[in-house]
């Protein structure tokens, strides 16, 4: 951490900056249980109302507890984990790296942040 502020501050790295590219995060608790959290990942159907046009991969899936993606409809590589939160709650992060521009992190990281607003709202009526 030292080493990256260090840089930051000599404009030598930018925020998100990383050695294979940018990475952005986003996360949010839910009031679902894990397998609900997961199924909306993995069930096409369920996804189609929330994440509707993206076009992904699933890489590697581990039931409740993790979702790797490759991003289809641009550069980078998206990693969905899922956190206990509680007996009625659960968090959801997701973590997209490999971002070719400052510019792509930030509108990523504005996407995830509304959809995972939109997912909340599909799993919590």
């Amino acid at each position: 951490m030292i080493t990256v502020g260090y840089e930051q501050e000599r404009g030598r790295r930018r925020a998100h900056e990383k050695p294979e590219g940018f990475e952005v995060s986003s996360s949010k608790t839910i009031a679902a249980s894990l397998a609900s959290l997961y199924r909306a990942w993995t069930d096409a159907k369920l996804r189609k109302r929330w994440l509707a046009g993206a076009a992904f991969s699933i890489s590697k899936a581990t039931p409740k507890k993790s979702v790797h993606i490759v991003w289809g409809r641009g550069p980078g590589r998206v990693e969905v984990m899922f956190y206990p939160r509680g007996a009625e709650k659960n968090q959801v992060t997701v973590q997209h790296g490999r971002l070719p521009t400052s510019a792509a992190a930030q509108r990523m990281q504005s996407y995830w942040k509304q959809r995972l607003e939109q997912l909340r709202g599909v799993l919590e009526k």
